[in-house]
């Protein structure tokens, strides 16, 4: 993930970890939907694509007032984006971080871009300071289903031997499990590392943890798995 050096910093199309189900034989396909334009109004108040609204069940919740985006992050959404202000909604917070997940229409020049809305992460106190922010995104709900939309970076921790990952995941995923080969930690250390397998939890569709691989290396992983709350397999990714 890129580091934010000023007051609001906006990653355009900083999507994903590119997972191939276990079914396929190629590398993902899917190419990253990259929302640029020239929107006059930032946000609408309409309803965004049913296919979103069904398989992420943080959006469909009510409302409260802490879901509400700061204002400074709507006057420049993702990519020039339409922000669809009512299903705006604070899905985690963690040290370092308050996660915020939304979902956007592509325009151009004011009309709605066929591509379809999409959906973005924004961490609205990244590493804790004041105003900073940091987004990413611009993944429609099938390149959600596919495994697309996971970001790396060095998060907020001083050590070079970790990477933060963080993503949103279609309804059913209750966890997710990265799995590592033994291996350079990455980034600026010269350490190695035993293979391992790192599981967590999702919340509101998003996830937020910390692998033990340096300098953004967290896609480096060989295997994603997605399970459901009873433990059974839901998807299985894998890379060369």
């Amino acid at each position: 993930m890129v580091a934010v050096a000023a007051v609001t910093t906006v990653a355009l199309g900083l999507l994903v970890g590119r997972g191939t189900p276990a079914s396929r034989t190629g590398p993902s396909k899917t190419a990253p939907l990259l929302v640029v334009g020239c929107a006059s109004k930032t946000t609408t108040t309409g309803t965004p694509s049913g296919s979103l609204l069904a398989i992420l069940g943080v959006l469909r919740r009510p409302a409260t007032p802490v879901d509400a985006l700061p204002v400074r992050l709507t006057r420049n959404p993702l990519g020039g984006a339409q922000i669809f202000i009512n299903y705006v909604r604070r899905a985690r917070v963690v040290t370092g971080g308050t996660y915020y997940i939304y979902p956007l229409r592509a325009t151009t020049c004011g009309r709605a871009d066929t591509r379809g809305d999409s959906v973005a992460l924004t961490d609205v106190t990244h590493c804790g300071a004041s105003g900073a922010s940091e987004t990413f995104g611009g993944a429609t709900a099938s390149q959600l289903e596919s495994g697309d939309m996971l970001a790396y970076g060095g998060g907020c921790s001083r050590s070079l031997d970790t990477s933060l990952v963080t993503g949103v995941l279609p309804d059913g995923v209750a966890t997710v499990a990265l799995h590592y080969r033994a291996g350079r930690v990455g980034g600026y250390s010269r350490k190695l590392a035993p293979a391992a397998t790192i599981t967590t939890t999702v919340v509101d569709n998003v996830i937020v943890f910390t692998v033990p691989r340096g300098g953004g290396n967290g896609h480096s992983w060989s295997t994603m798995t997605w399970r459901a709350a009873n433990g059974h397999v839901i998807k299985t990714f894998t890379r060369s």
